[in-house]
């Protein structure tokens, strides 16, 4: 590959991305299963996926390092995006800390107690979504069964090669 090749496989990643978003931002927003943390994930990992696949190979055709350089440079624009996206959707699909900002400021009076009992609710429901979410991917399951005995005991092996106390891994959960 020349420069001007480069800079032509530059522009087509930065423009897939540019593509990506606004597909999101003018359409895909509007379906019920881009509302879901599942789908925007699944959404992004497909993006990934397909993204870095196709990187790579074109990178193998060219058999050079430096186009092996340039598709690695854009998987990881590619991720950085990705995370970013995944971030702020994060961040806005909940709305956890505006809401708490705004009963702050719209009353001048609100005492600590109940802005916890008046917001414990909403950080409740986000809890029980993330692990429902987790639940039906099979990263999390209830105590006693086979993969969460596996779970801690790996969080204990992990702790032992890091030196974290073991109680620090024991209490999630």
């Amino acid at each position: 590959m020349t420069f001007p090749e480069y800079r032509v496989a530059i522009l087509l990643g930065v423009f897939y991305l540019a593509l990506h978003l606004l597909l999101y931002v003018l359409v895909l927003r509007m379906q019920p299963l881009f509302r879901s943390e599942e789908g925007i994930f699944l959404y992004h990992f497909a993006s990934a996926t397909v993204f870095a696949v196709v990187s790579l190979a074109t990178a193998l055709v060219h058999a050079s390092d430096a186009a092996v350089a340039l598709a690695f440079a854009l998987i990881a624009i590619h991720c950085i995006y990705s995370i970013s996206f995944l971030e702020l959707w994060t961040l806005a699909e909940g709305s956890y800390s505006m809401s708490i900002l705004t009963g702050i400021a719209s009353q001048e009076t609100l005492s600590r107690k109940r802005l916890i009992d008046a917001f414990a609710s909403i950080g409740d429901a986000k809890k029980g979504n993330r692990l429902s979410v987790l639940s039906g991917m099979s990263l999390v399951c209830r105590k006693g069964k086979v993969l969460s005995r596996f779970v801690l005991e790996l969080g204990d092996a992990i702790s032992g090669i890091s030196r974290v106390p073991r109680q620090a891994t024991r209490s999630i959960g």
